[in-house]
């Protein structure tokens, strides 16, 4: 009998094929970790590469590893060379150019790290790095906030603590109970959702019984988020009044509902302490008066707060306090108001009413409000102000006050000044009116900062520290050297220091930065090294600029497609009374008054330096200064300038006004643009105003002002001696005669190129 030879290889192939499959598996498995291990020696390898280059450079901490095998974060992005299968995602810790832990996406495998080694390779994505906003709570003691027993020891106890849910209720309970805190402290220890199993001890605890007054005792957790009942119960009212301080640590509570038809609701209902340094996320408030998310009502202190979320209710009602009618509010605040009184219904976005003497400062981030149509008081930022208060507040344009967009161009008014929705996310705003990182923290610990979402949020010097990790010590001998964007920011929070930039910073998708303000004028010595800072949003108020103010020297610093917006004192420099030269600037600035490419207002001195872009304001507006009462400024300028006040233009090409106290000079060259004025007095095209004996200019044939070409032949006329565009692109008389050199033996010059002629440096 002939052997089946068909049924034995049916038979050998149902064997062999997992074998071949296992084989194939594990031969692609095997070189995904040869990748991920060659990858990992690849950052190594960049990493020394880098140090012959500049024995300065860092490569350390936590980085994503892009689709194309790029190791990045918010602050830094490394092109890794790679021969083998390039990385398509995972993350990375790197120490010294070391990856110790972390995964390594390769194709299919998920190859992960721990102490340098590869620990283990599944088939999947490494997915991201969470980081927990709200992970589970510890508390020994929940429900007890006061003392170290399983029993409240209030009137031993100088200091209380909040560990979880069961605590804050536990603390409401006791403040409405009489107990007024004054002279204690409770303090805030974690990140806290009402509607997460992780922020209690037990969710199903019921020994806290009927919070929410529905005459039926739930879980605890039931009882709090039940929105056909009260929800989380005020700490405090009228009667019983919080007189303590609430010391947040910069801790979030998300997720807290008021549902009540009351007075004095939102966190604390009446605060005649302090609250400070807490985050309110998400919170919802319905009641009748005195309606807040932070306190209903304040007559105490309330600083260094952000809260989120939605109000509902007739009168009085703000964000951040409803009524404030003693001491002072500042924080921030973003959500809607809806308000069915009538008549006074003291609505805003961040207070609703103002008594004498009190004082209210923040930033409204956007939102809606609503009122009835016969309410008055209803206003963007804060619904009224008693006749001796005072406001300091800033306004997100897409607010909205029943369905229109208000605008304000005064920072003490009801509606505040009010900048773009890109500008309501940029540092500069917030340096006006709070402590930043910009100048480092002062006192406190608590500052403003952006988030891993580029959104401005409170932080702590405990949790988060600004400290300085560039190489140097900051000296004239030992400046510190800047290598990349994270380093750049971390030159704001010194201003007395020397810096030395050592390479070009590009801000294109990250976070705008400021380097010095009016709280913070620079006045050390920053040396750019040649490098190009380019791609940089700023908008802000007074002394708005890459440096809002300038005591200090700022050389050899290149600035690429820069747009600056402000109200008053705005340029690269805001407001300059130190040293300036061998700058470069090409950009756009709007403000109203003392507007500048280069400077808005000037005191000190800025020579070899050249401006191209454009410039719009309201007065004293000229491309390279907009106004400048003493001082030397020698330079070149080509743009646009658009004036739109109906008075005195006080507009130039190159500079608005040069004070006639026999102090301000302005030599210069205007290479060309237009000029356009509302009003023609002072309008010119070299100078709005100026005094002959201390100018020199010349200016471009074609340059026109209010769409004529004037012309002049004096060089101390404010349209200046006019050359033909030819000769300002090949001649050097037209600089020279102004005083403008091209010795090629100084650090900077002159020089004319195939595109006209440019300041350039050794």
């Amino acid at each position: 009998m002939s052997p089946n030879w068909g049924s034995h290889q049916a038979i050998i192939a149902v064997i062999t094929t997992p074998i071949i499959l296992n084989i194939i598996e594990k031969s692609k498995k095997g070189a995904a970790i040869d990748s991920a291990l060659g990858y990992k020696d690849a950052i190594q390898k960049y990493y020394a590469s880098k140090l012959l280059e500049d024995s300065t450079f860092k490569l350390n901490g936590e980085y994503d590893i892009s689709s194309i095998g790029e190791l990045t974060n918010d602050l830094e992005e490394y092109q890794i060379a790679f021969s083998g299968t390039t990385p398509s995602g995972g993350y990375a810790t790197i120490e010294n150019g070391k990856l110790t832990s972390g995964c390594v996406q390769i194709n299919e495998y998920a190859v992960r790290f721990n102490d340098g080694k590869v620990s283990e390779t599944t088939k999947g994505t490494c997915g991201p790095v969470i980081v927990e906003e709200y992970p589970q709570v510890e508390d020994a003691n929940p429900g007890v906030i006061c003392g170290s027993g399983s029993e409240e020891d209030y009137n031993n106890s100088s200091v209380c603590y909040i560990y979880s849910v069961e605590d804050l209720v536990a603390f409401s309970n006791m403040v409405n109970s009489g107990k007024t805190f004054e002279n204690k402290t409770v303090m805030v220890m974690n990140n806290l959702d009402i509607k997460d199993d992780k922020s209690y001890i037990d969710p199903s605890a019921t020994n806290f019984g009927d919070i929410n007054g529905n005459s039926s005792t739930e879980t605890i957790k039931e009882e709090l988020t039940n929105e056909s009942s009260k929800g989380f119960p005020t700490v405090g009212n009228n009667t019983n009044r919080f007189l303590g301080t609430l010391e947040g640590n910069a801790k979030k509570i998300n997720n807290i509902y008021i549902n009540t038809t009351e007075n004095y609701k939102g966190l604390i209902g009446y605060n005649g302490g302090t609250i400070r340094g807490i985050i309110l996320d998400n919170m919802y408030v319905k009641g009748n008066t005195y309606l807040g998310l932070v306190a209903g009502q304040n007559n105490g202190t309330i600083t260094d707060v952000q809260a989120t979320g939605s109000i509902y209710g007739t009168r009085n009602i703000g964000l951040l306090s409803g009524n404030v009618d003693a001491g002072s509010v500042k924080g921030i605040a973003k959500g809607n108001i809806e308000s069915t009184g009538g008549g006074a219904a003291y609505i805003g976005g961040l207070a609703g009413y103002q008594t004498n003497g009190t004082d209210v400062k923040g930033v409204y981030q956007g939102g809606t409000i609503k009122c009835v149509s016969t309410a008055i008081d209803c206003e963007k930022s804060i619904g009224q102000g008693g006749g001796s208060s005072t406001q300091t507040v800033i306004s997100a344009a897409s607010a909205t006050v029943n369905g229109t967009a208000t605008t304000g161009t005064n920072i003490s008014s009801e509606t505040g000044y009010t900048v773009s929705d890109e500008g309501i996310k940029n540092i500069a705003v917030y340096e006006k009116i709070f402590d930043t990182f910009i100048g480092g923290n002062e006192g406190d610990e608590y500052y403003y900062d952006y988030n891993e979402d580029g959104d401005i949020q409170l932080y702590t010097t405990t949790i988060k520290p600004l400290t300085i990790t560039m190489e140097g010590s900051g000296t004239e001998n030992d400046p510190y050297i800047i290598n990349n964007y994270k380093q750049f920011k971390e030159a704001s929070y010194n201003q007395s220091a020397y810096y030395r930039l050592n390479t070009d910073i590009d801000f294109e998708n990250k976070n705008p930065i400021i380097l010095s303000s009016t709280a913070h004028p620079f006045t050390g010595n920053f040396d750019g090294g040649n490098h190009a800072i380019s791609n940089l949003m700023i908008e802000g108020y007074r002394e708005t600029g890459l440096f809002g103010k300038n005591q200090g020297t700022i050389h050899g610093l290149h600035i690429e497609n820069i747009s600056i917006k402000g109200e008053n004192y705005v340029g690269l420099i805001g407001y300059n009374t130190g040293t300036i030269y061998g700058i470069w600037v090409d950009g756009n600035v709007k403000g109203r008054y003392y507007v500048g490419l280069l400077i808005g207002y000037n005191t000190g001195s800025a020579t070899n330096v050249q401006v191209t872009g454009n410039i719009k304001g309201m007065q004293y507006i000229g491309l390279l200064v907009g106004y400048t009462d003493s001082g030397i400024i020698k330079g070149i300028a080509k743009g646009d300038v658009e004036q739109s006040n109906a008075g005195i233009a006080t507009t130039g090409g190159l500079a608005g006004y040069v004070a006639n106290n026999n102090v301000a000079e302005l030599y210069g060259v205007y290479q060309g643009g237009t000029i356009k004025c509302q009003y023609e007095p002072d309008c010119n095209k070299s100078f709005g105003w100026a005094y002959n004996y201390k100018i020199k200019a010349t200016a471009a044939a074609s340059a026109k002002v209010r769409g004529v070409a004037t012309t002049s032949t004096s060089l101390t006329s404010t349209t200046g001696y006019t050359y033909s565009d030819t000769d300002l692109q090949t001649s050097q008389t037209p600089y020279t005669a102004v005083g403008l050199s091209f010795d090629n033996t100084q650090p900077y010059y002159y020089a004319i190129e195939s595109n006209g002629v440019n300041l350039k440096s050794n």
